[in-house]
């Protein structure tokens, strides 16, 4: 059998690039993957302890709106990035797939915008609850302290999707429906 022999160099950007088209297509420049990633505050807030769905509602609203107010402002972008919150999913980008600067903002823009409303959504939803369970306990959290904890759960949840990371509020027959449509595994 004749043997041939690729060089590793060539071979290893050669699957480099093909795993970064593949991601372009399955998630930056997929409009219904990056619709069904903006759920993942719901996700965020299914991790707090206690079935409290008034709670949960009022935190995710909170969430969702603190997204609405910040996402046309580049400005907040800004300090999302300085404040941690962003980093994570952008140093992905840059690190995984070698995307910067115009290419990844006209590829990635999908991606870019689902990713802002999770980790700021997630990040704000996780801020409220934090201070509404804390607060029930006796114990006042400056809005800096909710934040902070907000971005650990926003850092804790992100990335985590299938069906080993399901919430135990999602543990019923619709919860899983929810998650076998919802999941990249």
């Amino acid at each position: 059998i004749p043997r041939i022999v690729v060089p590793t160099k060539i071979l290893t950007k050669t699957v480099a690039k093909l795993r970064s088209w593949n991601y372009f297509s399955f998630i930056g420049a997929n409009l219904r993957t990056g619709l069904v990633n903006l759920t993942q505050p719901i996700r965020a807030v299914a991790e707090f302890p206690g079935f409290r769905p008034f709670r949960d509602l009022k935190a995710i609203t909170y969430g969702y709106f603190n997204v609405l107010t910040k996402i046309f402002s580049r400005r907040q972008w800004r300090l999302m990035r300085e404040q941690g919150i962003l980093t994570e999913a952008e140093q992905m980008l840059t690190n995984e797939f070698s995307t910067t600067g115009l290419l990844a903002d006209l590829t990635m823009w999908n991606m870019k915008i689902s990713e802002f409303f999770n980790r700021v959504g997630t990040t704000y939803a996780g801020a409220k609850n934090f201070q509404d369970l804390l607060k029930r306990k006796g114990i006042d959290l400056t809005i800096q302290e909710a934040e902070m904890l907000g971005k650990e759960l926003s850092d804790f949840i992100n990335f985590r999707y299938g069906i080993i990371e399901v919430p135990k509020a999602f543990a019923n027959p619709l919860g899983h429906l929810y998650y076998q449509y919802n999941s990249f595994a």
